[in-house]
């Protein structure tokens, strides 16, 4: 029955390559919709760090008050109008009001970062306490932010040139740049390696949240230095002793006196510790900027987690005071929304790079869903046209049923010799369409890595064509499944040929 099926495509070759070509075609475009589709989520996959995929950052809500303010306010709005348009008037009034009073509520401090640390599926929680300040060493100084670095970080001990990275979260150590150091007066390179170990001296002032405020501006530009710092502090303690000596009406020295009073709580004292220099960072290289690295050190120093936020709180400041931005890991991926629900509850804004995933993930879904659909059809076409080629070829060979039907054959035989037939265009263009769809893959995939790198600037390391285990079996299988089902009806056709009337038939 092989043979037979065998002659049978042999003897109409132009109808069998026209029929197989169709499959092939169909087999190509399915195997790239999914092989694509599948690439690049694992190119995705390998860009985005499971580390960070389990991350929330989280920050307070700057519009919580705003908020509030706008729906309780209750101004009275004077003037005959509507009813609703006073009331529109009365909230957009409030709500102006409120921005320039707008606080963030709740804060992220101690007692909320331990509730967070509390909530279920959560790994670990990394405050970063941003400031700013002078570093001094050898009776020079240079002003720098000052952030914050976890012990194991990979990409930040790949930035140590000399010394170590953190090895505790606590330590009372000290990482800064090799830029920070050469302006303390470290040139030579031979130098850097006797400097670790020694004591670099922090210092920071507290700035009033309100009140009058005194600033120097170089026209050139630059910071101000230490020592402006210093004298700017003295004249702020001494400005409502200098309110008095003020030619001024009396009612406007009343309205300074109420903005240069020291508030409760507020300080302008300098505040200093000492922490022990270990390593030594270069700066960050062209492709350590892309993307969002919730862990990365942006200034010129850096202090163990711990040993920043314990350094910020210890700072004596105005009110309460909260750290900027907290970062969330996560135990595992599918736990992310739960925690972002929960965190939300406790009223901070909260961000996770997930969401933008599961975005991108949708995007690719139904873009590659829609390729799969033309693929489908244009397999089923081609099975549309076997069953066509078939039924002719029924029709062309109705003597030769009969004759098989006369020797002996009965109609399962003639059933699977056109079962055989599909099965074996199924076969074969199944197999050239995924030999067809793996070779182009290699050019498919430099073409597409060299525009990633032109035009992202990113640079692809995984295929973008993957061709998992179970892809090549899947595809055939259901190629050939789709060929063999456009022999069915062909097949019964030819079954139930009369042997008289065939042999009869010209």
């Amino acid at each position: 029955m092989l043979g037979l099926a065998l002659s049978a495509l042999r003897q109409h070759r132009l109808r069998t390559v026209l029929t197989t070509l169709g499959v092939v075609f169909g087999t190509l475009v399915l195997t790239a919709s999914l092989s694509v589709g599948l690439g690049i989520q694992q190119a995705l996959r390998t860009l985005i760090s499971n580390e960070l995929m389990r991350s929330v950052n989280i920050w307070p809500d700057w519009d919580a008050e705003l908020a509030g303010s706008a729906d309780t306010a209750a101004a009275e709005v004077p003037g005959e109008m509507s009813e609703a348009r006073r009331e529109r008037l009365r909230r957009a009034l409030a709500r102006r009001d409120a921005q320039w009073k707008r606080k963030p509520r709740p804060l992220l401090t101690p007692e909320n970062l331990a509730a967070i640390r509390g909530l279920r599926h959560i790994q670990a929680v990394t405050p970063f306490a941003y400031q700013d300040g002078y570093v001094v060493f050898n009776d020079r100084s240079e002003r720098t932010d000052i952030g914050a670095a976890r012990p194991g970080d990979a990409a930040f001990g790949e930035r140590i040139v000399a010394g170590r990275a953190f090895e505790n979260l606590d330590e009372p150590s000290i990482v800064v740049s090799e830029a920070l150091l050469y302006g303390l007066g470290v040139t030579d390179e031979r130098a850097v390696d006797a400097v670790l170990g020694k004591k670099l001296r922090i210092e920071t002032r507290v700035r009033q949240r309100a009140g009058l405020g005194i600033y120097i501006t170089h026209p050139e530009g630059g910071v101000t230095s230490r020592i402006e710092a210093a004298i700017l502090a003295r004249i702020t303690k001494q400005l409502p002793q200098l309110v008095e000596k003020l030619d001024l009406p009396s009612t406007e020295k009343d309205i300074l006196r109420g903005l240069v009073t020291t508030q409760p709580g507020e300080t302008s004292e300098l505040f200093a510790r000492e922490f022990t220099l270990v390593g030594v960072m270069r700066a960050h290289a062209q492709d350590e900027q892309r993307g969002w690295a919730p862990f990365r050190v942006d200034g010129d120093v850096a202090l163990p987690v711990k040993t920043a936020t314990d350094f910020y709180f210890a700072a004596p400041g105005p009110g309460d005071k909260s750290i900027h931005r907290a970062v969330v890991l996560v135990d595992r991926e599918e736990n992310v929304e739960r925690v972002l629900a929960d965190i939300r509850k406790l009223g901070f804004q909260t961000w996770t790079p997930l969401e933008n995933l599961k975005q991108n993930r949708l995007m690719y879904l139904l873009i590659f869903s829609g390729m799969t659909c033309v693929a489908v059809v244009s397999l089923v076409v081609a099975g549309l046209g076997i069953a066509n080629t078939m039924l002719i070829s029924v029709l062309q060979r109705t003597r030769e049923i009969g004759i098989m039907k006369a020797v002996g054959a009965d109609s399962r035989h003639l059933q699977i010799i056109f079962l055989v037939e599909g099965a074996i265009i199924g076969w074969v263009g199944g197999a050239l369409g995924l030999l067809v769809a793996w070779g182009a893959s290699f050019p498919a995939d430099a073409w597409m890595q060299a525009m990633a790198a032109r035009d992202l600037d990113i640079d692809l390391t995984a295929s973008i064509c993957a061709f998992p285990p179970w892809l090549p079996p899947t595809v055939f299988a259901f190629v050939v499944a789709v060929t063999v089902l456009a022999a069915v009806y062909p097949s019964r056709r030819a079954a139930r040929v009369d042997p008289v009337a065939a042999l009869r038939y010209e």
